[in-house]
């Protein structure tokens, strides 16, 4: 590959050379010049093209002669030498005309780069942009040649990318900053800046700054020891050190930890969501190119995605064994006494099943082709998910199979196939047919948020950051295999090369919870309480360390701040998996992001009597703030549950699957693949054909009333209960010191159940304030998991905060964005663009359909929730969320930090009415069956203040506010 490239710069730079050499000399009868700053090994005699009417030598200090003879010739009228240097000095040859390699004339130089490079589209940052670059920088034609090169956009029209020409820039000698904004003023300075006596200079000084990141401070001491500043350059961004190239009186504050891997890829799609001018199909191409070049050549460079192909690795001779499993499952038909028609469908099913996967592996689909070339892949993998699941499908409607399922391995060889286990724990590897679904609606997702992407302008990476929240999603959670249940591995799906189930006995978290998660219930206890001197916060069976830096980020923050008085965080950690937040927790402090005042302790001890089986007691014990991260320690054991919507009508859609529909139905949040899946594993268990699937996550109400006990008697404690258990509420609506909010951080929709004395729950009023306020701010940073990341997106560094007011007045929802700022007049100036900012958000989350923003409204939607304390704001942000109304207005306050105190809100029963009103979604017809949920859940005097509400306003569908009142008049009787 490297000689490849060497011969493509090779031929560029002899195309324009021929060309400049035809500017140079055409209309001319009679020239003799010289090229000078072009040698043999920028470009070799091999190369070089002809140009009509001229002769061109080559030309050298010593060797002159031939320059000579040719010039003294008279058929040569035209003569053109090639030099490495000047030939002012040689007496023989003072009357050729100079012309450097690379002209100072701008127009001809992008003139020559056009012709040679093809280019079709032109640009005009990037002319200026480049032209400074070689103005000011001593720069060889073959350099940037290859520079040039390797910035071609990747786009139908050939042209030079933006980004890959900011990007590329630090192979120059020359600091490199993110993004694709091409700014000639700051170039100059960034060029400024790489002098070697002056990166020596402010580099050294440097190092007095006790607040360096440890991982920079050691790059900077082994680049200065070892005199190798240019490759510290080329391997750094300038954001990084920008600071101690600025005269500032000012103390450096601490910056945010820099990505440690730039350019760092997943999926084909990532690449198209963060670099400009790729596609899918461009970007695959890229891939496959890649890595054949990384077989042809082992330098260790396999570029963005060597990560990621690490992931999905497979051997001949695991796709040996492989074939061996589908061949046992014809050995399986065998061995049971059926109808022979029964038999002949099954192998029939078995032979498309084996025939999709053989033309998969001929084709390369899981050793050439991998989930990495996303696109590709999921489109190679339709037949062979297609094929599994017609097979389950029909498992679940044939009668008979049903019969003999019960009691056999039928289910579990089909759903553990190509599975390995291994100890307490089954892994599914990336080609299993469920994986493939995973994939398939990954990709789904990848494409939506390339669409809304294009389509936004500041708001646009938040569609990025809303896929990386749903790739926790997984089709299936659980498998059985043995007599025994396998909980699915939410941290491993982040990786899903193995998507691995561990034994449920074994304990972990039943949805993906991290600990980003845990930090604004963290800081609102530390400012709540502003004396407290020390904290022990105890966290049960918290599987995911994602957030882990940031928390720790935001909680060094407050330790070392001044609104409150604490000297120590301690952290302990109930956990099946210290081992490996031991390891997470020594790399994040070995770059420096530990704190002395912040300590983590690990208290496996808490278990009882050495199993697996934790002592509420215990943990209540000497503990402030308590979290169960969605644990089954809290929940009665798992057990299969019935499924009540229109079971008939989804039974009947999976037995005569389609992939298609089925996608659909999952990009519209409806799992009927789980349903399957778990309704065979009922049948094996020997519990009918009842539709079914496993609810592991309700309340142990036992345990809920020891925890309550403890919130009685310490006016400091807090348990927060954090869980994926929709229904929740519907367990607690009897207690008083409880809050709840909900929340989609990590990835799927969690319930926070606070219960502190803290929390007197209110009734929502009818009348009342009729605004809440969120930080926007907050938010965007914990979703894109890197502090002060909303200051970025609106690129003002006086920024400090940014609060959305949601405002119901006059039978209309507005918004207000509250800007706070240090420097106030500065931001009035930039008035527009904070206005700009939030029509933007608020056209396109509030008012758009697809799937990304939807996802994203509902998180702001729920934020707002907890701050509202009335039926009519409440319901018309009810209405927001499910995109009816007119978009809301928009307006912008800019204010100094302090200038005005934020409101403080009371906790209230929103949540029993959020519930309430999803309670009524799904009621089709009222009967004796809703009438009876609704007593039991639900209270009369909250139906009463919605209808009279809903009347008044113009809220809610008129089925729904219909069967609502239906409901009331019979219970009121």
């Amino acid at each position: 590959m490297k000689e490849e490239k060497e011969k493509k710069i090779f031929q560029l730079t002899a195309k324009y050379l021929a060309e400049y050499i035809q500017a140079l000399t055409d209309g001319k009868e009679e020239v003799f010049l010289a090229v000078t700053n072009i040698n043999v090994k920028i470009l070799p005699d091999e190369y070089l093209l002809p140009v009509e009417g001229c002769q061109i030598i080559r030309v050298e200090q010593e060797d002159y002669a031939d320059a000579v003879r040719y010039r003294n010739d008279e058929a040569v009228k035209k003569l053109v030498l090639l030099c490495s240097d000047s030939i002012r000095k040689i007496d023989s040859l003072k009357d050729f005309i100079e012309y450097p390699m690379v002209p100072d004339d701008r127009e001809l130089l992008w003139k020559l780069l056009y012709q040679a490079f093809e280019i079709t589209a032109t640009d005009g940052t990037i002319e200026e942009y480049v032209y400074t670059l070689v103005q000011s920088i001593p720069i060889e034609i073959g350099e940037l040649m290859e520079y040039l090169a390797d910035c071609l956009s990747q786009e139908e029209d050939r042209k030079f990318s933006r980004r890959k020409i900011n990007d590329n820039v630090n192979r120059l000698g020359i600091w490199r900053t993110k993004g694709d904004g091409l700014d000639k003023r700051r170039l100059k300075r960034q060029i400024q800046y790489s002098k070697p006596d002056i990166v020596r200079q402010r580099l050294e000084k440097a190092l007095g700054d006790e607040n360096m990141q440890e991982g920079l401070r050691k790059k900077i001491i082994s680049a200065l020891g070892k005199d190798k500043l240019e490759k510290f350059i080329k391997e750094s961004e300038f954001d990084q050190v920008e600071d101690y190239f600025r005269y500032k009186k000012a103390v450096k504050k601490q910056k945010k930890e820099p990505e440690q891997e730039e350019h760092i890829y997943d999926y084909s799609y990532d690449m198209c969501l963060k670099e400009e001018g790729w596609d899918v199909a461009a970007a695959e191409e890229e891939i496959k190119a890649g890595w054949e070049d990384s077989q042809e050549e082992s330098d260790g460079k396999e570029g963005s995605f060597a990560k990621a192909r690490k992931l999905f690795v497979i051997g001949e001779e695991e796709l040996d064994e492989c074939r061996k499993e589908l061949d046992n499952l014809f050995e399986l038909v065998e061995e049971y006494g059926i109808l022979k028609e029964k038999k002949e469908k099954w192998k029939a099913y078995l032979t498309e099943f084996c025939s999709a996967f053989d033309e998969a592996v001929e084709r390369g689909d899981f050793q050439k082709i991998t989930p990495v070339m996303l696109a590709e892949y999921c489109k190679n993998q339709k037949r062979l998910i297609s094929a599994y699941f017609s097979m389950l499908g029909w498992l679940l409607m044939d009668e008979a199979m049903n019969h003999l399922a019960e009691n056999t391995e039928i289910v579990e060889a089909f759903q553990t196939l190509f599975c390995k286990e291994d100890k307490s724990r089954i892994e599914m590897p990336f080609y299993h047919p469920v994986v493939g679904l995973y994939f398939l609606r990954l990709k789904r997702l990848y494409e939506t948020a390339c669409q809304e992407a294009e389509g936004l302008e500041i708001i646009s990476p938040i569609p990025s950051f809303m896929v990386e929240q749903e790739k926790l999603w997984f089709p299936v959670r659980f498998l059985q295999k043995g007599h025994k249940l396998y909980q699915l591995d939410y941290t491993s799906v982040r990786k899903p090369g193995k998507i691995i189930f561990y034994e449920k006995e074994s304990r972990g978290a039943n949805s993906p919870v991290n600990f980003r998660l845990l930090n604004s219930v963290i800081e609102e206890y530390i400012i709540r309480n502003p004396y407290l001197g020390m904290l022990l916060v105890t966290i049960v069976d918290l599987d995911d360390f994602q957030g882990l830096p940031f928390l720790l980020r935001r909680l060094r923050k407050l330790v070392n701040g001044r609104n409150c008085l604490l000297s120590r965080i301690t952290i302990q950690v109930v956990s099946a998996r210290e081992r490996e937040l031991k390891r997470e927790l020594e790399r994040l402090y070995n770059m420096g992001m530990g704190d002395p005042s912040i300590y983590f302790q690990f208290i496996k001890g808490k278990y009882a009597r050495g199993g697996n089986e934790l002592e509420i007691a215990d943990l209540l014990e000497n503990c402030d703030l308590l979290f169960f991260a969605d644990t089954d320690v809290i929940y009665n054991s798992g057990k299969m549950v019935r499924y009540t919507q229109e079971p008939n009508e989804v039974k009947k859609k999976l037995g005569r699957f389609h992939l298609e529909e089925q996608m659909d139905f999952l990009q519209a949040g409806k799992n009927y693949i789980e349903l399957l899946w778990d309704t065979l594993q009922r049948i094996q268990n020997g519990g009918g054909v009842v539709l079914s699937k496993w609810n592991s996550q309700e309340l142990n109400i036992r345990k809920l009333k020891e925890i309550s006990i403890k919130v009685q008697n310490d006016a400091h404690f807090e348990a927060v209960i954090i869980s994926a258990n929709s229904h929740l509420l519907r367990h607690i609506y009897r207690e008083e010191n409880y809050q709840i909010r909900k929340s989609r951080i990590s990835g799927s929709e969690s319930l926070l159940l606070m219960l502190s004395q803290k929390n007197k729950k209110q009734k929502l009023k009818k009348e009342g304030r009729e605004e809440a306020e969120i930080s926007l701010s907050g938010i965007l940073d914990e979703l894109a998991g890197e502090e002060d990341f909303c200051k970025q997106l609106l690129e003002s560094e006086g920024l400090q905060e940014i609060f959305i007011q949601a405002i119901y007045t006059d039978g209309r929802l507005c918004f207000r964005f509250v800007v706070e700022t240090k420097d106030k007049e500065t931001a009035e100036e930039e008035k527009e663009k904070y206005q700009q900012f939030a029509e933007e958000l608020v056209k396109k989350a509030f008012s758009g359909c697809s799937y990304m923003l939807v996802k994203f409204r509902e998180m702001l939607i729920n934020e707002f929730y907890g701050k509202t304390e009335n039926y009519p704001l409440a319901l018309a942000l009810y209405q927001l969320g499910w995109g009816k109304g007119d978009t809301p207005e928009t307006i912008i306050q800019i204010q100094e930090a302090g200038e005005r105190e934020h409101s403080r809100y009371q906790a209230t029963d929103i949540m029993e009415l959020i519930d309430m009103l999803e309670f009524f979604e799904e009621v089709i017809e009222v009967d004796e069956s809703s009438i009876t949920r609704f007593m039991e859940y639900y209270r009369e005097e909250m139906l009463q203040h919605v209808l009279s509400v809903a009347e008044k306003e113009g809220f809610l569908d008129e089925k729904i506010k219909r069967n609502m009142k239906i409901v009331y008049e019979r219970i009121k009787s």
